[in-house]
């Protein structure tokens, strides 16, 4: 789901939950996760969304650093 534009109110629950329903898993699990640039949609910036066992902070970030050479 792309972002909404600046300004528009959302009244429904359930669209308003989609935007956060990928963002918390990490959380509850007690994982580790980051988001990396990979490109654009509709001249949107979209992101990706990496996650790892806890405490392995070192392997997530050189994923990320992995993905972001190659969406240059």
């Amino acid at each position: 789901m792309l972002p909404h534009k600046i300004g528009t109110k959302i009244t429904d629950p359930k669209a308003m939950y989609a935007y956060d329903a990928y963002t918390i898993p990490a959380n509850l699990a007690g994982i580790c996760a980051g988001v990396v640039p990979v490109g654009r949609i509709k001249g949107i910036p979209v992101g990706l969304q990496v996650m790892a066992p806890a405490f392995s902070e070192e392997l997530m970030m050189q994923v990320m650093a992995s993905v972001e050479k190659q969406s240059l």
